[in-house]
């Protein structure tokens, strides 16, 4: 026999005290808030429609989307790592477990964020918070066909009208993903993905959707957040699904866009040596605060993966993190933790 909605069960008080504290995570670092469509900003029309720079597999990417795309991507990552920071389960890991989970997850809730913003009205996806762009501006931009996997995955999650809490939680159970490799304590990760799915499913019943079968709908999506984002583009380019940074063929991740490695001079030559191209951390900054530290540890691990001005891959600094003291990365996480606390 069918359950009704009455039913089935809601948050308990321990429940209810998780999906708060998470919501508030999400709030606290979400650009724009509930006001992004009155503080959004059209990319024109005019950029990201022409590409210029022609790739070997046959892309093209438009130099000034490209360029308008990479400025965000730094704050974009920042306010994935400090929701992650605002989870008393996530900080309780060791720093190598959170490096790991965030490694994993970053792309998914950065995708995530922005397909919640798909606005029919206009056909375009609001990135950050602030730059809405249409479907060919991000394809051009550097994101190739992954854009299609975004802006299907929006399309999609409209039709769900999710509120706050649903999208905080939908973020917690992909950042606490046992699929990722290298991690210590898989129990305890395992336990508090669980804990987040069972007062999601409850926090679900509590609003009472009128959508059939919502619940494994919603996380049908879960899995397309965490596959056809990562590993749409991946497929087609002929490389491991998920695997990011410097391919074997010659292209580089650099935040979200795969360059040719042949291209990325080139690229540099454009832009300057403002707008190098050599991923959201500014190598040679001194003194680094906990938040520029961890985003290096972060593309250390493979994240993101950055280059030197001249062009040269910096191998060097790329291994410094397996030659790196436990000591240093324990600094890391306590300076963060201290931040997350801090107004």
């Amino acid at each position: 026999m069918i359950r009704s909605l009455q039913q089935r069960p809601e948050p308990t008080p321990e429940e209810w005290d998780l999906i708060h504290v998470a919501t508030e995570a999400h709030r606290s670092t979400n650009a724009q808030g509930s006001h992004w469509k009155q503080r959004r900003k059209f990319l024109p029309d005019d950029i990201g429609q022409s590409p210029i720079v022609s790739m070997p597999d046959g892309d093209k990417v438009d130099l000034e989307a490209f360029s308008e795309f990479t400025k965000i991507i730094t704050p974009a990552i920042t306010r994935v790592v400090d929701f992650a920071k605002k989870l008393p389960m996530f900080s309780e890991l060791p720093c190598e477990d959170q490096i790991i989970l965030l490694k994993g997850c970053c792309m998914e809730i950065m995708s995530l964020r922005a397909a919640v913003r798909y606005d029919p009205e206009s056909d375009t996806l609001t990135l950050s918070g602030e730059m809405a762009v249409k479907r060919e501006q991000l394809k051009n931009g550097g994101l190739g066909v992954v854009s299609d996997a975004i802006f299907e995955l929006g399309k999609s999650l409209s039709a769900f009208n999710l509120d706050d809490t649903e999208v905080a939680l939908l973020q917690a159970v992909l950042l606490m993903s046992t699929d990722r490799s290298g991690l210590l304590c898989v129990d305890k990760i395992e336990k508090s993905q669980e804990a987040y799915l069972l007062a999601f499913e409850h926090y679900v019943n509590h609003r009472k959707h009128n959508i059939p079968h919502f619940w494994p709908k919603l996380l049908m999506k879960e899995r397309e957040v965490q596959s056809s984002i990562l590993y749409k583009g991946a497929a087609a380019e002929g490389r491991p699904g998920g695997s990011l940074g410097v391919h074997p063929e010659g292209q580089q991740l650099l935040g979200m866009h795969v360059v040719q490695g042949p291209q990325v001079r080139q690229l540099e030559q454009q832009f300057g040596e403002a707008g190098s191209l050599r991923g959201p951390v500014l190598q040679h900054q001194s003194p680094k605060s906990p938040q520029q530290r961890l985003l290096e540890l972060l593309h250390r691990s493979g994240i993101l993966h950055s280059r030197a001005v001249c062009g040269e891959d910096d191998s060097s600094e790329a291994s410094s993190l397996s030659s790196s003291s436990s000591d240093e990365d324990t600094e890391v996480c306590e300076d963060l933790a201290g931040k997350a606390a801090s107004p």
